[in-house]
């Protein structure tokens, strides 16, 4: 499969400034930036600008379909061996485990209320109270993933969001809820950027 590419073109308006924006996809061999000016200046790769164009000036959108498509299993396969890593450490109540792999600073969304967290300390009382509070109101005693909907962003991040059922020592549910994840990828492999509570 070849590379496919969709380039912005500016037609002039009335006046001579910038009218309508025509999209452009198709496959082709080559990236084509275009400039406001309405030049267009043909680039073997996209892997650099072209240093004679001024970078405020250039609008370029580069879709390379065949590498997100071959990415996407090992993606979500990666993302659902680190979500199940995840919950095994929360059900284990192990907040040190499930603290380092988080990224600081952490954001959680709780019943709509944003809970910036700027250091381990503030990450390590958040997952502590939050594991303490199901076992102790709820009787939680173990939590079970039932779907997954991975969204990738670009190469370095992903939204995933996770249907979970909280089981008690009867294997009974006591609650049946969504969460989504915001994750960010690293050499190390993936870290939790922020979650968001769907009630």
């Amino acid at each position: 499969m070849g590379r496919h590419s969709a380039a912005l073109r500016p037609t002039e308006g009335a006046a001579g400034g910038l009218g309508s924006v025509e999209v452009i996809v198709g496959r082709v061999p080559e990236l084509v930036s275009v400039d406001r000016e309405g030049g267009h200046h043909a680039r073997s790769s996209c892997s650099a600008w072209s240093p004679g164009l001024s970078v405020r000036h250039r609008l370029c959108i580069n879709i390379d379909r065949c590498r997100y498509g071959c990415q996407s299993v090992f993606v979500t396969a990666s993302v659902e061996a680190f979500l199940d890593e995840y919950i095994r450490r929360y059900t284990a109540g192990d907040v040190r485990g499930v603290t380092n792999l988080c990224h600081v600073p952490f954001v959680a969304v709780r019943r709509g209320e944003a809970i910036h967290m700027p250091d381990s300390g503030a990450v390590w009382d958040h997952f502590a109270a939050a594991i303490g509070a199901y076992r102790r109101a709820a009787g939680v005693e173990t939590w079970k993933r039932f779907e997954t909907d991975t969204r990738q962003l670009g190469e370095h991040s992903v939204f995933v969001s996770v249907h979970w059922n909280a089981l008690d020592a009867n294997e009974s549910v006591v609650r049946d809820t969504w969460t989504s994840y915001q994750l960010l990828g690293n050499p190390e492999g993936w870290q939790l950027l922020s979650y968001t509570n769907h009630f």
